[in-house]
């Protein structure tokens, strides 16, 4: 059942949420202007409402500025990061076209009017239909840093942004599966926002309609996710926490790092593979991240046909074997300073569609190796592709 909107400071035909950290929240279940189920216009007001269809709200970038709103939430410190969540699709029949600037439709802003974390529409770079980007402080979306892969009209795409008080930091993921999956940041010097909404802006740099829905606000990412995000394009097997096969040396994994493979040096949680993006042959976008792994060292992103032993694993170093027969390797990559090593583009090069891939990292923990082979190995991570 749908509920409509929670915020810090008004309730609007509301069930329940379940996370306590949540600020705001509407998945607009109600026919009319925002501005009468609880957001508040910032800008503009009265010109060109915003309105909920019982299902999406719709942003019109035709005919000239209409109004700005924001649904606002308690004030959150000057060294907080506050997040925001949304789904995001943009219909066919118009050509994004916005200036060099881009079109900003989405951002956090202050009691007044310091927007951060502003995220809108580009010129595609490639061959798709829009390109979506970030800027920390700015409204040029050209000067900020712009998703890697262009995005498809017609399309559902969940979107995470933050803005870090303290570091002055824009942070947008993609269809992440948890905080570790792809991000694109944007660093700025506005530092000491204290950030009280979440808003929608209607301008007129774009001559088509953007909908969103499952607009979400909260204090960390696991409140805007749904403590993990969406589902991701495959699913994670062969965890390192005795439910399978028992790992080399009584090294299983704690949980605090989901199911991922068994314990490391530097990681009692172990190492997670997760994914993000769509698995599709004709339009692949998957990328894989390891998360939980020593930083500065180099690991391996392989696929391969089988899971081992059933999906259970074999002991391999440290750690399990998961994934194994005709391996492809993916490339190599070091995990960076937080311990985060994310794949190339293109994980599913080669495939057709129904093809099922599992794949794994592996990776080298020299440091307190708790097995003394000084390598270890991630949970496997199994997709079947579509067309």
């Amino acid at each position: 059942m749908k509920t409509t909107i929670l915020t810090g400071l008004a309730l609007v035909a509301v069930t329940s949420l379940a996370q306590a950290q949540v600020l705001a929240s509407d998945d607009f279940s109600y026919v009319g202007a925002l501005t009468l189920n609880g957001w508040g216009a910032h800008s503009g007001a009265g010109n060109k409402l915003v309105m909920s269809d019982g299902s999406v709200a719709t942003l019109d970038q035709s005919g000239g500025s209409g109004e700005d709103v924001n649904v606002a939430f308690a004030p959150q410190s000057a060294t907080a990061t506050t997040y925001a969540s949304f789904t995001l699709n943009v219909p066919s029949g118009s050509p994004v076209n916005p200036d060099a600037n881009g079109l900003y439709f989405a951002h956090l802003k202050d009691s007044g009017f310091s927007f951060r974390a502003r995220t809108g529409l580009v010129v595609p770079a490639g061959l798709g239909d829009y390109g979506l980007a970030i800027n920390a402080d700015n409204s040029a979306l050209g000067a900020g840093v712009t998703w890697g892969a262009d995005l498809s009209f017609n399309t559902d795409y969940t979107v995470v942004i933050s803005f870090n008080a303290a570091t002055g930091d824009g942070t947008l993921w993609l269809d992440p599966v948890d905080a570790s999956s792809m991000s694109i940041v944007d660093p700025s010097t506005a530092v000491g926002g204290l950030m009280e909404a979440f808003a929608l802006r209607q301008s007129n740099d774009y001559t088509g309609f953007i909908t969103i829905d499952n607009v979400v606000a909260g204090s960390s990412f696991a409140d805007v996710s749904g403590g993990g995000g969406p589902s991701g394009p495959g699913a994670g097997y062969c965890a390192g926490d005795g439910s399978g096969t028992a790992c080399p040396c009584a090294n299983n994994n704690d949980g605090s790092n989901g199911a991922a493979g068994c314990a490391n040096g530097v990681n009692t949680g172990g190492g997670l593979l997760s994914g993000s993006g769509t698995a599709s042959v004709m339009g692949d976008t998957v990328v894989l991240t390891a998360s939980g792994v020593q930083a500065g060292q180099p690991g391996l992103f392989f696929s391969a046909l089988n899971a081992v032993n059933g999906g259970a694993g074999n002991v391999f170093g440290d750690g399990l074997r998961c994934a194994g027969g005709s391996l492809v390797r993916l490339g190599i990559v070091a995990a960076d300073a937080g311990g985060v090593a994310t794949s190339n583009p293109g994980v599913g090069s080669g495939l057709v569609g129904g093809d099922i891939r599992r794949y794994q990292y592996w990776y080298r923990n020299p440091a307190a190796s708790p097995c003394s082979a000084s390598f270890n190995l991630t949970n496997g991570y199994e997709i079947t592709w579509g067309m």
